[in-house]
């Protein structure tokens, strides 16, 4: 039989990977984030960018077809901005930068 002690931290443990199996952990992103992800980058990155899985044509900011993004350097650009991309930081809510960002990052997959 197993002590208290060893139950009580193969559960923290057990909590532990489930909680990181989230988007937020690092995980596949969920369905819902995709689209809310898709909605965002459609009404606020599409006129600049061409994006095949979106549906857009945006001709000022380049397209991001071939190309492979991160979901953290998606976060960093979309919140700071460079190379030419303005800065969307007080556009867009935390929320809405973390699910456009999944989306770019699965997209550019």
């Amino acid at each position: 039989m197993m002590a208290p002690f060893r139950i009580a931290v193969l559960a923290g443990a057990l909590v532990t990977l489930v909680t990181a199996c989230g988007s937020d952990g690092g995980g596949a992103p969920s369905a819902a984030e995709l689209a809310k992800g898709k909605k965002v980058f459609v009404s606020s990155c599409g006129g600049c960018h061409t994006l095949s899985a979106a549906g857009t044509k945006g001709v000022s900011g380049g397209p991001l077809e071939g190309l492979s993004f991160s979901e953290s350097f998606v976060k960093q650009r979309v919140h700071d901005g460079g190379g030419g991309m303005p800065a969307f930081a007080h556009e867009l809510s935390s929320d809405e930068i973390e699910a456009v960002s999944a989306f770019v990052a699965d997209a550019t997959r």
